[in-house]
């Protein structure tokens, strides 16, 4: 069985894009304290798509606490001739841990047409 469950923080904004055949994805890392040493950190790539990248793009920024379960990926590619490795959390399910600060830029994104204060 390959599943993971995990939570963390953003690194940084995650960017949405989109592949030839107009799928969103979103390439993000997460840091994650030891259970065992609060002082050492570690850090994951994730990926996610469709709906799920989406959802991400929009509403989370860097800092945010999110809850990811998903599976381990192994990708394989080359780099100047040099093969490399890389493992990512693939992301099927997310998780909003910190509803307050989400709700609250949710707000704000939505104040800030000042075009009509009233």
């Amino acid at each position: 069985m390959n599943s993971i469950n995990i939570i963390g923080r953003l690194t940084r904004d995650p960017e949405l894009k989109f592949g030839a055949t107009g799928t969103a994805y979103s390439r993000f890392t997460i840091a994650v304290n030891r259970k065992t040493d609060k002082d050492k950190v570690d850090f994951f790539n994730c990926v996610a798509f469709k709906k799920t990248a989406e959802i991400i793009g929009e509403y989370f920024r860097k800092g945010n606490l999110i809850g990811i379960t998903g599976s381990l990926q192994t990708n394989e590619y080359e780099v100047n001739g040099e093969k490399k490795k890389s493992i990512d959390i693939f992301v099927e399910n997310i998780t909003f841990l910190e509803k307050k600060k989400i709700t609250e830029e949710i707000e704000n994104s939505e104040n800030t047409n000042e075009e009509f204060p009233f």
